[in-house]
């Protein structure tokens, strides 16, 4: 289910997994900021819609063929996006009334009655998508400059839409999203601003992720200059330190804020592909995923649930796309995760619903690692990680695995890997043992 941020929802929605969102809505004293949306009449607006409902309509369901040069259409499409976007900005939607306009209602209306409508019609209405998509992020980035105090409400929600629009599959998604994260890094650089907003950065990075999945098509849907900058910019925003932001002696609210930030980029960047940037000596995001899941040299700590969507992305990994990527080091790494994930989840007794999803989840990543006979040491290596993951996938602990851990432990131990680094003849690209003493016990 997709949440959106009302006015009375803002403060609470994210404070179990991001407190720092409690900076976005600290309304600083200053000089009055200029309002791209001061001179927008939500009254007009709305007789535009009902001059061009019926057209847009047309166009999404593909009954009406998108004509270049028809300006006519441009508008129709123009004002179904400006609609979407500008009502998070409208201060009726924050007061009950006898229209019951709520940010709910507006956004359910976004998704079903045009998202939807796009998709199920996208055999039909060649091009809508592209300028449907357009016309949501020329006015999206004008509301994300709204000021307070209503800005940052909509500018969480104006995030949430840009994140649903991936569905579209447009590339120039990507360039947009990039956009609006460095923006956000640079509000992060002033942490006094009130215009930090950690509710926008969730949005984007998860549409960055959802981005990075359609090259899984065919043919891709980005060029691999898209693809490179995302993955470029989500290892950067993953290895950045928190001192500068939170300070030293942070309260652990904060930083397990930080944790569920940080979380949303790893998953992101588990939807790609490369081990490796090419060209790139330095950015190896198959490695950085090996020492989120290893909890190796990344600061704060990773939790599990970090390391988990680090494990899938893993798992994801490319032999094709890196020649040098050495996939038989990264599984059996995998492999001593898996048993660091058993022991954790013996422990972790309120866990075992999530348990259950973790192990169905990385089931489903080790899959594709496996090969038509497995007599390889790869398929070998995730062969065995079945004995743990499928009884955890039922029950969610290992209260009953006392045996089957321990013949997964000697099996590890005497089916050491040839591969001693994730690249070949790179002996620095490694991680310490996934599955050190301490994984024993759940993080406090």
């Amino acid at each position: 289910m997709h949440h959106r941020i009302s006015s009375h929802t803002a403060g609470l929605l994210f404070a179990p997994g991001l407190v720092l969102l409690a900076a976005a809505f600290v309304q600083a004293q200053g000089a009055k900021e200029s309002d791209p949306l001061a001179n927008v009449s939500m009254e007009e607006l709305e007789k535009d819609m009902g001059k061009y409902r019926s057209k847009y309509n047309d166009l999404f369901r593909g009954t009406t063929s998108l004509e270049a040069g028809d300006q006519e259409q441009v508008n129709a499409i123009d004002t179904a996006a400006r609609y979407t976007l500008y009502r998070f900005y409208d201060s009726r939607i924050q007061k009950p009334g006898p229209r019951d306009i709520s940010i709910d209602r507006v956004f359910q209306e976004f998704e079903d009655m045009q998202l939807k409508e796009i998709l199920k019609n996208k055999e039909k209405n060649t091009g809508v998508a592209q300028l449907f998509t357009k016309k949501v992020i020329e006015h999206a980035k004008l509301v994300l400059q709204t000021p307070r105090p209503k800005g940052p409400i909509a500018h969480v929600n104006a995030a949430h839409v840009l994140e649903r629009l991936t569905k579209l599959g447009q590339p120039e998604l990507a360039d947009a999203l990039l956009e609006i994260l460095n923006q956000q890094l640079q509000y992060d650089a002033a942490p006094a601003e009130w215009k930090r907003n950690d509710g926008v950065k969730l949005y984007v990075l998860r549409g960055l992720g959802e981005m990075l999945a359609l090259q899984d098509q065919n043919p891709p849907g980005l060029n691999n200059g898209q693809e490179q900058k995302i993955i470029l910019a989500l290892v950067q925003f993953i290895e950045r330190k928190t001192e500068p932001l939170l300070g030293k002696g942070a309260p652990a609210e904060e930083i397990d804020g930080w944790r569920a930030l940080r979380r949303e980029a790893v998953r992101a960047l588990a939807n790609g592909r490369l081990a490796a940037l090419p060209n790139n000596d330095k950015t190896q995001p198959g490695l950085l995923l090996l020492r989120v899941m290893a909890r190796d040299g990344v600061t704060p700590e990773p939790r599990m649930d970090e390391r988990l969507e680090a494990a899938i992305g893993v798992a994801r990994l490319s032999p094709e796309r890196t020649k040098t990527y050495q996939q038989e080091y990264a599984a059996y790494q995998l492999g001593l995760f898996v048993d660091a994930l058993a022991g954790y989840a013996g422990q972790a007794k309120e866990e075992q619903k999530p348990m259950k999803v973790y192990a169905a989840r990385l089931l489903d990543a080790l899959d594709g690692m496996r090969t038509p006979t497995n007599k390889d040491t790869v398929g070998k290596i995730v062969n065995e990680t079945y004995r743990l993951l499928r009884p955890l996938e039922t029950s969610g602990t290992t209260v009953d695995l006392a045996t089957q851990r321990n013949t997964y432990g000697q099996w590890m131990t005497t089916n050491l890997p040839k591969k001693d680094s994730l690249f070949e003849g790179v002996k620095d690209a490694t991680v310490k043992p996934a599955n050190r003493p301490e994984d024993e016990a759940p993080e406090k």
